[in-house]
């Protein structure tokens, strides 16, 4: 990082948003603290308040924002959330080529933490192979039966006896499952819905923060989606059967990693199911109100 003095107009901008501490006015002057530099976090902010492109990162691409195209304003944004929901019903079609780029520049612009590429490192795939859909689908029935299989052990079954919470919650789970398996019986889909399009998202197995930054961009895809009036849907139980390795050492898991061309270092962290919607939602889904507590 280094200053063009020629472009530069002191105005101290840069050091007055730094949360490194990097710029020092001296003299009306401003200059890059050497000692600090280190502390560099490369988010930008220096250069994007510059008013004169002064400040060279070479690490950093940033362009110029044009103030009219900011006119989302608060209501248009909660309305916006308020008609956001989940969609289980899709139309049997594909995404087109500039849905996929639309959603590749929202993925690009996801805040990620960490400052470290390792950790910002998460990747996308989108899935079309409706051969590939199934495996993953069916893969999940399996997990399912094993995991009820091991929360009705003995020894599960011994250590609910002493905590009501834990009983509970793996009552609420078993129960679940066995909803999903029943419905499987019935030919009625309630792990993928059937969806022609999966979107998988996979990061490093030893970094939690990169898990955190896949969840945030998962939900990022997700509101591009709705931008472009695509329907989305977590599937919560596929993605935790497509991290189950240590649950079943799955050769079908294995080939379902072979064939994402999922590095052995990589976990698939999070899944979601993508497509045109099938109906016209004319109501807005009721929701409980979400108390904010001020100390």
């Amino acid at each position: 990082m280094y200053i063009n003095k020629t472009k530069c107009l002191n105005c101290s901008l840069c050091a007055q948003v730094c949360p490194s501490k990097i710029f020092a006015v001296c003299r009306n002057q401003v200059t890059i603290k050497s000692e600090n530099k280190d502390y560099c976090m490369e988010c930008g902010d220096c250069i994007s308040v510059c008013p004169q492109d002064a400040i060279i990162n070479s690490n950093l691409f940033s362009e110029k924002m044009k103030e009219d195209d900011i006119s989302l304003g608060p209501e248009q944004l909660l309305n916006f959330m308020k008609s956001r929901r989940s969609i289980r019903s899709y139309n049997l079609t594909n995404l087109s080529e500039y849905e996929k780029e639309y959603l590749a520049k929202m993925a690009s612009l996801t805040p990620r933490g960490g400052h470290t590429k390792s950790i910002r490192n998460t990747s996308i795939v989108i899935i079309e192979n409706e051969e590939l859909i199934k495996n993953i689908t069916e893969y999940t029935y399996e997990y399912m039966y094993i995991l009820k299989k091991r929360l009705s052990s003995v020894w599960v079954n011994i250590a609910k006896a002493f905590n009501s919470s834990f009983r509970n919650g793996l009552d609420n789970t078993i129960e679940r499952i066995d909803l999903i398996l029943k419905a499987k019986g019935d030919n009625i889909n309630m792990l993928t819905y059937d969806a022609p399009n999966l979107v998988i998202l996979h990061n490093e197995k030893s970094s939690p923060i990169s898990k955190d930054n896949l969840n945030i961009m998962e939900y990022q895809l997700m509101l591009g989606a709705e931008a472009l009036n695509l329907g989305t849907c977590f599937l919560g139980w596929v993605s935790f059967a497509m991290q189950s390795f240590r649950a079943k050492k799955s050769y079908k898991l294995k080939e379902i990693y072979k064939t994402l061309e999922i590095p052995s270092d990589r976990q698939i962290s999070g899944v979601f199911s993508i497509g045109q919607k099938k109906g016209r939602y004319r109501k807005i889904k009721g929701r409980g109100e979400t108390a904010i507590l001020t100390k």
